[in-house]
């Protein structure tokens, strides 16, 4: 090694190096680590997302697409467009009939 290696070495695991080296790696690692836990965040969301999504179907009332919901009165499904379109339709009803 030449003698401007040697110093930067020196200087890299001094006090002073630490002090610089020590917190900028750990930003990197603290932004890592949080892009990690936001992409399984947004993963988890786009899962709710589509499970809440029930089918491809239209609202016969306004066009709007037609979403799982719960109730007091049990599951049912209802219009994306609530409260400005009321539509709702009951699944265990069906599947009785």
């Amino acid at each position: 090694m030449n003698q401007f290696t040697d110093a930067i070495f020196k200087w890299i695991f001094s006090v002073g190096g630490m002090k610089v080296i020590l917190p900028t790696a750990g930003i990197i690692i603290i932004a890592v680590i949080a892009k990690i836990l936001f992409d399984k965040f947004l993963r988890k969301v786009d899962n709710a997302v589509d499970e809440h999504l029930v089918k491809k179907d239209v609202c016969p009332k306004c066009g709007g697409k037609l979403v799982k919901r719960h109730g007091k009165y049990g599951d049912f499904i209802g219009c994306s467009n609530y409260p400005k379109c009321r539509y709702t339709h009951d699944e265990k009803k069906e599947a009785e009939n």
